[in-house]
């Protein structure tokens, strides 16, 4: 059974240059950085293209860590860029644990 969170890329505003190459339903990369020194629940969220976009929210990079390090498959997509009419955009996400290979 597949559990979906939706949520937004937090720490984006240092990687605005990367967001232009997003399109709705990209698959994203999640990348563990257990060492980070900051969060040991942090997680990076990437581009295909291996370009750091920002992290998984703190709030939920907890629970997807753990599925992560339990080898949980864990996909994640791009639902939609926000702010095209700003100066500072975003990008909503799906990440799905549990997701078939």
């Amino acid at each position: 059974m597949k559990n979906v969170i939706k949520s937004k890329i937090a720490g984006i505003s240092l990687h605005q240059d990367v967001i232009s190459e997003i399109v709705p339903g990209d698959e994203l990369l999640l990348v563990r950085e257990p060492d980070n020194r900051y969060d040991a629940n942090a997680i990076k969220v990437l581009s295909t293209a291996k370009k750091q976009l920002g992290y998984v929210n703190r709030k939920l990079a907890f629970d997807v860590a753990r599925a992560m390090d339990e080898g949980v498959a864990v996909k994640c997509f791009a639902c939609m860029v926000t702010g095209a009419n700003q100066s500072l955009k975003g990008v909503n996400i799906e990440i799905q644990l549990g997701a078939s290979a």
